[in-house]
């Protein structure tokens, strides 16, 4: 079986390589700013701003090789964030720098210093700039130096606050919204079924406890009657038990089933399935078994993430097993649900008549535009973020009620609650739906 690097190793390795990671872009940054704004470099808060971000990384590397000697994850502390955003922004200026130089070299370049004029002309330009100096500010030198210089500060200035309130978003829990999925011939005994979808949680290294509970409070509100979780639950193994069980205190009457995710393999899979095992709710790995509900059967089935298949079988070999496995008890007359970490399942579900997917693992990107994931640039990329049809069969792919790393633009973390209706009107073929 497959194992991934313990949380000590994590512990130890993160400060080293977020500290690396400051300090050789603060290198660039500070070429940049040296040479294509010299007027900026000299102002003393400039230099110190910069500066700040290789002694970020110094300090994080110190508190990460002591905080483990005194059992303490380094990895959970709000300095974490605070690297991050450091992250971020000089992300933000080591494209915007080099944006903003050649703005202001451009601008210069257009007033070089006009050809000499004979004598005449030079006097006639004179007389000419006198009578205007006073009333045509455009005219002004200081003016126009002060407007060159304002545009190329905004490029930078701009980004870097785009980007910090990027990762202020992430603060604000995720968005719990009410999503009516349509289903022909959707059994009488479902109509209404409301299903909480949680994935991609990743408690532990940005997501806490507090953070869990002012999500399900929102999600509460909405009275789910079932709640599916789609792996990746927590980095911190430590923390998996207070998860699931403030999950099940939502009290859903149909109760609580989940999947594994590529993390829990990280994190140790044995030591995972143990936990899960004992903490309140259903493991379904490589496994479906049906559930009553208002007089009717439901089908619930879930895949094991293929970082648990042997080393010479394929992702994909894997996956299909694991479905012939988890659709086994299965009949024809069930309305089956899948779980499954990796949404491109999707491709050997709907035919195999399974109604709707459930997946994760993208976080859609963490960034996007108009309802849609920036991953949708690739095409290589199999349904990134959202709902998707195929045929009559449908998959959500959550963009994640937590993040890994605390940035997202245009793509919140959510917990959506999935609300099933029947509708008679066959949909399109494969498209995203927002």
């Amino acid at each position: 079986m497959m194992k991934g690097p313990s949380i000590d190793m994590i512990a130890v390795l993160f400060p080293l390589l977020i500290a690396l990671a400051v300090l050789l872009p603060s290198v660039l940054i500070v070429l940049f700013m040296r040479r294509l704004h010299p007027g900026w470099w000299r102002i003393t808060l400039v230099r110190s701003l910069v500066w700040s971000l290789p002694v970020l990384g110094l300090v994080c590397l110190a508190i990460g090789q002591w905080a483990p000697r005194l059992g303490y994850d380094p990895t959970q502390t709000p300095l974490a964030a605070l690297i991050v955003l450091a992250l971020c922004t000089q992300l933000a200026l080591l494209v915007a720098l080099p944006i903003s130089g050649a703005i202001a070299r451009h601008r210069s370049e257009r007033r070089k210093p006009p050809r000499p004029m004979s004598a005449r002309n030079a006097a006639l330009e004179e007389i000419a700039s006198t009578k205007d100096s006073p009333t045509d500010p455009s005219h002004d030198p200081g003016r126009r130096r002060f407007l060159r210089q304002s545009v190329a500060a905004a490029v930078p200035l701009v980004m870097a606050t785009g980007t910090a309130g990027a990762v202020a978003g992430t603060m604000n829990g995720a968005r719990v919204h009410l999503k009516p999925l349509f289903f022909r011939n959707l059994p009488n005994h479902l109509k209404g079924l409301r299903i909480l979808h949680l994935s991609d949680l990743h408690m532990g290294t940005f997501m806490t406890l507090p953070e869990l509970a002012s999500t399900l409070d929102r999600a509460r509100k909405l009275s789910p009657h079932l709640v599916l979780v789609t792996g990746d639950i927590a980095d911190d193994l430590s923390l998996l038990p207070a998860t699931m069980t403030m999950i099940a205190e939502l009290n859903a009457p149909l109760g609580v089933f989940s999947c594994l995710g590529n993390h829990e393999y990280h994190a140790g899979v044995d030591r995972a399935r143990d936990v899960l095992a004992a903490a309140p709710g259903t493991l379904l790995k490589n496994f479906g078994m049906p559930v009553r509900w208002q007089g009717g059967d439901l089908f619930l089935a879930g895949v094991d993430d293929p970082l648990g298949r042997l080393p010479q079988q394929s992702p994909r070999t894997y996956l299909r097993n694991s479905l012939d496995f988890a659709l086994g008890r299965r009949r024809p007359y069930y309305f089956t649900i899948l779980l499954s970490h990796r949404p491109w399942i999707f491709d050997m579900s709907a035919p195999r008549g399974v109604e709707l997917t459930l997946a994760g693992h993208t976080h859609g990107g963490q960034i996007g535009f108009n309802g849609r994931s920036l991953l949708e640039l690739d095409p290589r990329t199999r349904y990134p973020w959202g709902l998707y049809h195929l045929g009559n069969r449908q998959l959500y792919t959550s963009a994640g009620a937590g993040q890994w790393i605390p940035f997202r633009l245009g793509c919140p973390a959510e917990a959506p609650v999935l609300e099933l209706w029947r509708q008679e009107k066959r949909p399109s073929r494969t498209h995203p739906v927002t």
